[in-house]
């Protein structure tokens, strides 16, 4: 298993990418969703998943207005 850490501009785009996601590992865990900034949706998401940073990368490049995750997604050690 691997975890991945992303920002997210709002929950809604959270939600599209988490589901994007699931489609490579139905097993996805969500570690921890902080908000960024108080009084504004930005958040910061930790997954669990089995998948390579590569397969991630074209999840999100596929998944609908996913563009702040697929610029900030990394993996952690």
């Amino acid at each position: 298993m691997a975890l991945y850490i992303f920002e997210a501009e709002n929950l809604g785009q959270c939600s599209r990418v988490i589901e994007g996601l699931k489609l490579l590992d139905c097993d996805l865990l969500v570690k921890e969703k902080n908000e960024i900034t108080p009084f504004e949706s930005d958040m910061l998401v930790k997954v669990q998943i089995q998948a390579s940073y590569e397969q991630v990368l074209k999840a999100l490049a596929e998944t609908k207005n996913s563009k702040t995750p697929f610029d900030t997604i990394r993996p952690l050690q």
